[in-house]
């Protein structure tokens, strides 16, 4: 997928998995996705192929009082 709707970054892989764990366990969509530019272990809480859908996704997270942003892979 190309867009991404990004929950956390953390410099410790094992941090980034602990999120994830947290994640799931709240009924939701978490994987770690890889390194960003900075180094950090990204988790992602939704996948899209399209920048319409991921916003959609991002304001449905938003309104649970999640932090999160769009991330757009090449």
């Amino acid at each position: 997928m190309r867009y991404h709707v990004v929950t956390g970054c953390f410099e410790m892989e094992k941090n980034a998995k602990n999120f994830v764990n947290t994640l799931q366990k709240q009924n939701m969509e978490a994987v770690i996705i890889g390194r960003n530019h900075r180094g950090l272990y990204m988790v992602s809480s939704g996948d899209f192929a399209s920048k319409k859908e991921a916003v959609k996704g991002l304001r449905k997270l938003q309104k649970q009082d999640l932090s999160a942003w769009l991330f757009e892979s090449n």
